[in-house]
């Protein structure tokens, strides 16, 4: 699971110093869920954040764009077992 201090270590580079406030970024986080999605969308769609990725009906999981200042509660709904930043595809160029 992300933490929300390395979600924001991301966020602001390498100095650990971010040019806007730390509520103002956003990250495109995977929330692993065990059930409850219905809910977790309804709690994002609340918060403004449109839950989605293509497959959004059929998957376990939602995809989102949220921001950090958001991690700490997301983490907390009730069914929510993780928060993941995907990781960029290798390509051998």
């Amino acid at each position: 699971m992300v933490e929300f201090e390395e979600a924001q270590d991301a966020a602001s580079g390498p100095s650990g110093q971010s040019d806007s406030a730390p509520e103002d970024a956003v990250v495109f986080v995977v929330i692993y869920l065990s059930d409850n999605k219905a809910e977790v969308a309804a709690w994002l769609r609340s918060k403004g954040i449109t839950p989605g990725g293509a497959d959004y009906p059929y998957t376990v999981n939602l995809q989102a764009v949220v921001p950090l200042s958001l991690l700490g509660e997301l983490s907390q709904q009730d069914g929510v077992t993780g928060i993941r930043q995907p990781l960029p595809a290798y390509t051998d160029d």
